[in-house]
C-alpha cells in the first residue's frame, strides 16, 4: 500500500492516465444522452445560423434576456464537421471534460502536482452536477469555463504578462455565457489589479474589458433595435424577489448542495448498491474533515483551503437569494472550489504518516471507480428507456431528493435511427416516444432526411404505420423480458381510439404550439379483450399540464403496471372476455389524451 500511496500521487505519468480516464468516462455516455427542448433549441439555432447566417441572439435564460449566440455557433461548428446530433453532443461533452485537465493545471499552478491530481479526481465526484452528462446544452461547461477563467487569474496573480487580461476577458465571457451566475466572481479582477499594482497593465485591461463586451454585441444590437426588452423584464424581476422570504430558504439550498448528490447518486444512478455509495460518500466526507483539519495547521494549504470553502459557501448564499427556485446547474460554478477545498484536505492527508496517505488514497480510487459506475450507468439507464429522477431536486435544489420520479428517455443516437428508418413515411407515435419526440422538437426528423416524415400524436389515423412507442423497459414490466429497443420500433397496438394531431411548430423557442388554457374535463371509453392492456398516455403533459385523473374498468380492478411522466399501462384484474374501460382526465383539447389497447408479452404474470 505504500507503494500506490506514494507513487501515483507524485508522477506525471500517472497523473496523464488519471486525466485521460476521467476524460474519456465523463465523455462517454454523450450519444445516449437525451434530447430536450433545450438540446433541440441549440440544433435549430445551429442549423439556421448555417443556413440564413448568424443570430444576434443566443439562448433565453429565466425568460428574462439572451446570451449571446456563440454557443450556437459551436453547436453549428460540430453539427457541419459531423453531420450527426449524436456526433456533435459528444464533441461537446469533449469540450465540457476538459475540466479536469484544467483542474489538474491549476492545481500545479497553485501549489504541486499532487494538489493538481487530487482536484481533478475531487471534481469527479458523482451528483447533481452529473447530470450534465444526461442533458448536454450551455451548461454543461459551466465547470470548464470557470476552470479557464481561474487559469488566467492564477496566471496574473503569479506575475506572468499583463497580455493575460485578454485571456482573462475571454475566459469571463465563456463563463458569463455558459450561465450569468458565473458573473459573480467579476469582482475577483479588481483583486487582481490590486496585487499586481502595475501601471503597464492598463491598456490589456482595457483590452480584455473589451473583449468581454465585444462577445455580446450582437445580442446588444438586437435589444437596442427592440427598445431594451431584456432591461424591462429584468427591472420587473428585480422589484418581484422577495430578499427576506429567499433567505429561509438558504438553509435547505445548503443542504440540497452537500446531500442532493450523494442520495441522487446511491437512490437513482447505483440505487442497486445504494448501501455501499451510501458508506463511500460517508468515508468521503469523513476524510475530507480530518484532512481539512490538517490543512488548517499548514501553513501554505490553509489560505487555499480558506479562499476556497469561503468562496463556495459564498456564491451558494448569494445564489440561493437569486430566485424563489434554484436549479442544480445555477450551483455548478461553485464546485470547482468546493472540490478544490476537498483536493486541499486529500493532499494534506498524502503529505502526511503512511495511515493517512492509505486513507486518502483509497478514497481517491474510490472516487475514480464511482465515476466509472455513474458513466455506466447512464449507458444502461438510456438504453432501458427509463431512470428514476428527482425532477422536483433539478429543479429546485431545495427539494428533497428522495422524490424520484420515471422519466422516459430515448439516446439520442437511438432517435436519429427513428428518423432514419422513417424518411418519407407517415408514421403515429404514441405512449413515451410521443413525448420523448415531441420534446427534441422532431429535430432528428429534418436533420437525418431528405424527405421529412410526416409525424402524427396519437389517435387512429389511418394509412399510417402506428408505433407502440413504450421504451424497452416498459416493454419488459409487460412481459417482453428480452426488448431492446429494435423491438420497441417495431411493436404496434392493437387498437387505438380519437383523432390524430399533427403538431404546429413556431419558428421561436420554446417552438411547441400546443393550447394550455381552458382545460376541461374528458371522459374515454375503450372496450378491449380482457387479457389485454390498456396505455393511456399525456405525452404533452410535461408542456401543457393535461393529466388523468382516474382510470376504471367495470366488473374488475384497474391495476396499474407501470407509470412514467408520459404514459400508464394498466391491467384488468378480474376481467373475463371483454374489459370495459373509463378514463377520466383533463386537458384543453381530446387529442392531449391517446388510448391505445396492446397485448402483453409472453412472460408477464398473470395475478
Amino acid at each position: 500500500m505504500h507503494v500506490i500511496g506514494s507513487t501515483w500521487v507524485d508522477r506525471p505519468v500517472a497523473h496523464a492516465w488519471i486525466v485521460a480516464y476521467l476524460v474519456v468516462l465523463f465523455a462517454l455516455p454523450a450519444p445516449w444522452s437525451t434530447v430536450i427542448i433545450d438540446t433541440a433549441r441549440d440544433f435549430v439555432e445551429a442549423e439556421r445560423w448555417l443556413q440564413q447566417g448568424m443570430p444576434l441572439r443566443g439562448p433565453m435564460i429565466g425568460n428574462l434576456f439572451h446570451l449571446g449566440p456563440w454557443w450556437y455557433l459551436l453547436t453549428a461548428g460540430g453539427f457541419a464537421l459531423t453531420g450527426s446530433i449524436a456526433a456533435t453532443l459528444t464533441l461537446e461533452a469533449l469540450l465540457a471534460a476538459m475540466k479536469f485537465p484544467l483542474a489538474y493545471v491549476c492545481g500545479c499552478v497553485i501549489y504541486s502536482s499532487r494538489l493538481g491530481v487530487c482536484w481533478a479526481i475531487a471534481l469527479a465526484v458523482p451528483g447533481m452536477a452529473s447530470m450534465t452528462q444526461l442533458v448536454i446544452t450551455h451548461t454543461a461547461i459551466i465547470e470548464f469555463a470557470i476552470l479557464g477563467w481561474i487559469l488566467t487569474a492564477l496566471l496574473l496573480c503569479k506575475g506572468h504578462r499583463g497580455a493575460w487580461w485578454l485571456a482573462f476577458g475571454a475566459m469571463a465571457s465563456l463563463s458569463a455565457h455558459a450561465h450569468p451566475t458565473t458573473l459573480v466572481f467579476a469582482p475577483a479582477a479588481c483583486f487582481i489589479v490590486a496585487l499586481r499594482r502595475k501601471r503597464t497593465d492598463l491598456p490589456w485591461i482595457i483590452a480584455g474589458v473589451l473583449v468581454f463586451v465585444l462577445t455580446f454585441a450582437p445580442v446588444l444590437i438586437a435589444e437596442s433595435r427592440e427598445h431594451w426588452p431584456s432591461l424591462q423584464a429584468l427591472s420587473s424581476h428585480g422589484q418581484s424577489i422577495h430578499w427576506a422570504g429567499s433567505l429561509g430558504r438558504i438553509a435547505a439550498v445548503y443542504l440540497g448542495a452537500l446531500a442532493a448528490g450523494p442520495q441522487f447518486v446511491s437512490l437513482s444512478l447505483l440505487a442497486g448498491w445504494s448501501g455501499l455509495i451510501g458508506l463511500t460518500y460517508l468515508a468521503l466526507a469523513c476524510t475530507v474533515l480530518v484532512g481539512a483539519g490538517w490543512a488548517w495547521r499548514n501553513q501554505s494549504l490553509r489560505p487555499v483551503l480558506i479562499v476556497a470553502a469561503a468562496t463556495c459557501m459564498v456564491f451558494v448564499l448569494l445564489i440561493a437569494t437569486l430566485r424563489q427556485i434554484t436549479p442544480y446547474y445555477m450551483l455548478l460554478a461553485s464546485k470547482p472550489f468546493g472540490t478544490l477545498a476537498m483536493a486541499v484536505a486529500f493532499v494534506a492527508l498524502v503529505e502526511r504518516a503512511h495511515r493517512s496517505r492509505m486513507l486518502a488514497t483509497l478514497v481517491l480510487l474510490a472516487i475514480l471507480l464511482l465515476h466509472g459506475l455513474v458513466s455506466m450507468s447512464w449507458i444502461y439507464q438510456a438504453e432501458s428507456g427509463s431512470a428514476r429522477l428527482p425532477v422536483a431536486t433539478i429543479s429546485d435544489m431545495a427539494q428533497s431528493p428522495q422524490r424520484l420520479e420515471a422519466v422516459s428517455m430515448m439516446p439520442v443516437w437511438r432517435l436519429e435511427s427513428l428518423a432514419a428508418r422513417s424518411c418519407g413515411r407517415k408514421i403515429v407515435l404514441h405512449a413515451s416516444m410521443a413525448q420523448l419526440v415531441m420534446l427534441a422538437a422532431e429535430l432528428p426528423m429534418q436533420t437525418e432526411c431528405e424527405a421529412r416524415p410526416e409525424v402524427i400524436y396519437g389517435g387512429a389515423a389511418q394509412d399510417a404505420e402506428h408505433l407502440l412507442g413504450l421504451t424497452p423497459y416498459e416493454l419488459r414490466l409487460i412481459g417482453y423480458s428480452e426488448a431492446n429497443w429494435q423491438q420497441a420500433l417495431e411493436l404496434a397496438p392493437i387498437s387505438t381510439q380519437g383523432s390524430s394531431w399533427r403538431l404546429s411548430w413556431s419558428r421561436h423557442y420554446p417552438y411547441i404550439m400546443i393550447p394550455r388554457e381552458g382545460q376541461r374535463e374528458f371522459h374515454y371509453e375503450q372496450v378491449t379483450s380482457a387479457n389485454n392492456l390498456l396505455v393511456v398516455s399525456t405525452p404533452f403533459g410535461i408542456v401543457d399540464g393535461s393529466e388523468v385523473d382516474s382510470v376504471e374498468v367495470d366488473q374488475g380492478v384497474a391495476t396499474l403496471v407501470s407509470k412514467t411522466r408520459a404514459s400508464s399501462i394498466y391491467r384488468c384484474r378480474g376481467c373475463a372476455g371483454k374489459a370495459r374501460w373509463t378514463v377520466r382526465a383533463r386537458a384543453a383539447d381530446p387529442r392531449q389524451i391517446d388510448i391505445v389497447e396492446i397485448r402483453p408479452g409472453p412472460n408477464l404474470l398473470i395475478q
